[in-house]
């Protein structure tokens, strides 16, 4: 039975697919399956770089697509993620966690040198808050109510007896500190110290009257 296309025409329609036109248009212009394309494709390529090197086939493109794709994404981690190999591994993992949501784990940990073990490991074995953050997060709005009840006239040690009257114990170094946060700056109703004191002392006559060039010793 003779083949419906010889083989001076699969080479055509294989010189075509390499010059641009799409599959579908071909196999829509020449009535056939895209499978029985890309087997003329496999069978017939004409493509290669050298006379001894391997066709360049349907596969071999779709490879290096993969490959360019994958090169490009590494590019841009490195352009988003702002440290470099030599970088300590804190400021990695913060990198690896703003780039996760665009481009998943795998490939920041990949560029960037880092083992997916580390990095879930510091995910989710983070430690919790210390007791001290804990016991901030109670006293900073007690404190504000308290320095905006008293219209930001008492500080730090005049909060604290407030906060020890009803029974919380802390320092005025830790209000201090929360108040700096919190941006909490107190009105200074101190008022400047005057002195009237007048020193008592023999006042000294000014008899040289800024002449220092005498005639003889001990004239004044």
């Amino acid at each position: 039975m003779p083949l419906k296309y010889s083989i001076s025409d699969r080479t055509l329609t294989v010189t075509r697919y390499h010059s641009g036109e799409k599959v579908t248009d071909l196999c829509a212009e020449l009535n056939i399956s895209k499978s029985t394309l890309y087997n003329w494709i496999k069978q017939y390529n004409i493509t290669s770089v050298k006379t001894n090197s391997p066709p360049i086939t349907a596969r071999t493109v779709y490879l290096l697509e993969k490959r360019i794709k994958k090169l490009e994404s590494e590019l841009e981690i490195w352009k988003r993620c702002g440290c470099t190999l030599d970088s300590p591994l804190h400021e990695k993992l913060a990198a690896i966690e703003k780039l996760v949501p665009e481009f998943g784990v795998h490939a920041p940990c990949r560029v960037l040198g880092v083992l997916r073990s580390t990095y879930y490991h510091h995910t989710l074995r983070r430690p919790e808050q210390t007791v001290i953050e804990k016991e901030d997060e109670v006293f900073r709005p007690i404190i504000q109510r308290i320095f905006e009840e008293t219209q930001g006239r008492i500080g730090a040690k005049k909060i604290r007896a407030i906060m020890m009257a009803q029974g919380y114990t802390i320092s005025p170094e830790r209000i201090s500190r929360l108040m700096k946060e919190t941006g909490l700056v107190c009105i200074s109703t101190m008022k400047g110290t005057h002195c009237n004191f007048t020193p008592k002392g023999i006042y000294r006559h000014n008899r040289l009257k800024q002449d220092f060039h005498q005639e003889h010793p001990n004239k004044v």
